[in-house]
């Protein structure tokens, strides 16, 4: 058994999200396409006595620690017995769509689960935490449906994409996104490609949707500003909000035109939080010992 285990929580993009409608239970039905991205958190856990989160980081501010962190509480599904003392070092913004706290959360169970020598079993009982949490579980390119528990690996022939992901600044609320919502539509558009380009890949991209843009964007105006400017830069291919936002993604033609691009947003736009990375089948999981 390890004495000490860490991973990179990596950045959760919705490339498509379409709200097929809302169930009884107030819980929305999905269609969506994620990826996921070099970029994230990093995550350590150690044997300990007792059970610990400690938050740090660039973009730690306002995410709490302890008992009220979702990955204190995947933990505490995963054994209520367990100890370890768990930190997060934080660069996903908050609130931003980016999965970062189901993500942190996911990437717990992993390490616990090598700590301590212990099955995930279902991911039904942490859905309840977050509808991400199954598909950060499964790593990888995904389809995922129903209120995230249904979810299919993609990862035969899928490219490495040339990402800029960019947000104003703004915590934007899922709850607020989501009730403004209205326009619901299908299923995504079409057979997933497999074994296909970067351009081929936007391209079907560009026929699905985010069904909270809209939404996000009427609340949250900035959001806008971020997608205009991703649009206006050379090699752009693609450009959406991920998740209910405030973050925005753009696929580049290549790694070069994408780091000139975040260069470019970050010296002409000094208060966004800017990065270029790559989303690649290989990022979402794993844990490495110490």
């Amino acid at each position: 058994m390890p004495g000490a285990v860490h991973a990179t929580a990596h950045a959760k993009i919705n490339l498509a999200l379409h709200v097929l409608g809302r169930r009884r239970d107030g819980y929305h039905e999905l269609d969506s396409i994620v990826a996921f991205a070099e970029f994230g958190d990093t995550v350590s856990a150690e044997a300990c006595g007792n059970l610990s989160v400690e938050i740090r980081g660039p973009a730690a501010d306002g995410v709490p620690g302890g008992e009220e962190n979702i990955a204190y509480k995947a933990a505490k599904l995963l054994d209520p017995r367990l100890g370890a003392k768990i930190k997060i070092e934080k660069r996903i913004p908050a609130a931003s769509g980016l999965g970062g706290g189901s993500q942190d959360a996911a990437t717990v169970l992993r390490l616990l689960s090598e700590l301590w020598g212990l099955p995930i079993g279902s991911i039904a009982k942490y859905t309840r935490l977050g509808a991400d949490i199954p598909v950060c579980l499964a790593g990888g390119p995904a389809r995922m449906r129903g209120v995230g528990e249904k979810v299919e690996l993609l990862e035969a022939g899928w490219p490495e994409l040339p990402l800029v992901l960019a947000s104003p600044g703004e915590r934007v609320s899922t709850a607020s996104v989501f009730g403004g919502a209205r326009n619901f539509g299908g299923d995504l558009v079409g057979e997933v490609p497999a074994g296909c380009s970067i351009t081929e890949l936007s391209e079907w991209l560009a026929l699905q949707r985010n069904d909270l843009e809209s939404s996000a964007l009427s609340i949250f105006p900035s959001v806008g500003n971020v997608l205009s400017a991703l649009s206006a830069c050379r090699g752009c291919l693609l450009t959406r909000m991920s998740g209910s936002g405030g973050a925005c993604f753009a696929i580049f033609e290549s790694f070069r035109a994408a780091k000139e691009a975040a260069a470019k947003i970050r010296r002409e736009h000094r208060s966004w939080w800017c990065v270029d990375t790559v989303s690649s089948p290989k990022f979402g999981r794993g844990a490495t010992a110490q």
